[in-house]
């Protein structure tokens, strides 16, 4: 039998001080199991490979997640879901213009305003509190798509699956009839 393991040497630990290995160690609530094969095509941003023998099978699973979460933070990433068939995923922001797309004074005169031009550009705002040597200034965050995926079903695997392959992290249901699959994250 031939155990890998997922991070190295800062990898999490089943709390003896142990490293967890991906030999088929099975909990209640979590299962950690050899990394599966990936065929998935993602971007840059997206790791479905890394910490993947981290599996999550209930909701509850703190210490499947907070393994998870250190796996992909030691990788480099700074999100862990759950969304590839409940195998931790790692994701970072993608290379785009959260940064710079609403850093305007137009934007960042009031809270709406900076919802506003995020949401039409793709993304969550907030407006960052100015200090003596800097203004207010509008930042967007977390990207969002209800059309990229919107033809699969939410929230079944081919929407995480479709999410992943377009550099979203998480998925959720964006119509009334809450069906539709939508895409957010990292």
């Amino acid at each position: 039998m031939v155990a890998v393991v997922a991070c190295g040497p800062d990898e999490p630990s089943d709390g003896s001080g142990s490293p967890k290995s991906s030999a088929s160690e099975t909990s209640s609530k979590g299962t950690q199991s050899a990394r599966p094969e990936s065929t998935l095509a993602v971007p840059e941003n997206i790791d479905v490979v890394s910490c993947a023998m981290f599996t999550y099978e209930t909701p509850a699973d703190s210490k499947i997640a907070d393994q998870c979460f250190a796996c992909c933070q030691h990788a480099g990433f700074i999100e862990a879901t759950f969304t590839n068939d409940g195998h931790c995923t790692c994701a970072k922001a993608a290379s785009d213009n959260r940064d710079v797309i609403c850093a305007t004074p137009a934007a960042s005169v009031s809270k709406d305003a900076c919802l506003e031009c995020c949401g039409d550009a793709g993304f969550h705002g907030f407006i960052r509190d100015g200090e003596a040597s800097k203004p207010a200034a509008c930042h967007c965050n977390t990207p969002e798509d209800t059309q990229v995926c919107g033809s699969q079903t939410a929230p079944d695997l081919a929407c995480g699956l479709c999410c992943l392959q377009h550099g979203f992290s998480t998925v959720f249901r964006s119509s009334t009839a809450e069906t539709t699959c939508g895409c957010a994250g990292p």
